[in-house]
């Protein structure tokens, strides 16, 4: 891209953690992944003013890098009719890849809610507290916590909602269900050594 000079390069930012997956009680499944919700809007955003840079919404290619690749790939079954994309391209991830949570009982979420003081509440009280606290705050318990190994052990990762990840993506692909964009897929040199 940096020797032909004629690629336009956009990134946005995204929810993590907690505040991208938060798996609360609270909310009602189809609000649980909303990182991958936030998707859809940023690129409707490209796609209407693209055009101020120099280019058109005809060419718009989606790239992802590990846990950013394996959204685009959840993306892709999600807006099968109209993509907005043209192409993807998916680098270190995929759909394949098991990083659900393992957490059916909402039990990170309400943790991190008990370490700020909001503790033994109904789960409609636990969120609205939730959602008024500090986000530097929340922030701040769930990395000293993880950085310290104290259990339990909290995570925040997608849940299957049948929106935006499904439970069954072979069957979805050998049912024509998937967005037909021309797709490279990749794997970076040593990923996942840290892990």
């Amino acid at each position: 891209m940096q020797r032909t000079q004629y690629t336009i390069v956009i990134s946005f930012n995204y929810r993590e953690n907690i505040f991208g997956f938060p798996n609360a009680a609270g909310l009602t499944a189809d609000k649980q992944n909303v990182v991958l919700l936030d998707q859809r809007p940023s690129l409707k955003w490209v796609a209407n003013n693209i055009h101020a840079f120099g280019s058109d919404n005809t060419t718009i290619g989606l790239f992802g890098h590990c846990s950013g690749s394996i959204a685009i790939a959840y993306y892709t079954y999600t807006y099968i009719h109209n993509p907005i994309a043209s192409s993807v391209i998916l680098s270190s991830g995929n759909k394949h890849m098991d990083i659900l949570s393992r957490d059916p009982g909402y039990g990170n979420f309400t943790f991190i809610a008990s370490q700020v003081g909001y503790g033994n509440l109904s789960p409609a009280e636990e969120l609205a507290c939730m959602r008024r606290f500090d986000a530097h705050a929340i922030e701040n318990v769930i990395y000293r916590h993880s950085d310290a190994g104290r259990a339990p052990a909290v995570y925040f990762s997608p849940v299957i909602d049948e929106r935006t990840v499904l439970s069954n993506y072979s069957a979805q692909a050998q049912a024509g269900q998937i967005t037909r964009l021309p797709t490279l897929i990749g794997t970076s040199r040593n990923e996942g050594v840290l892990f």
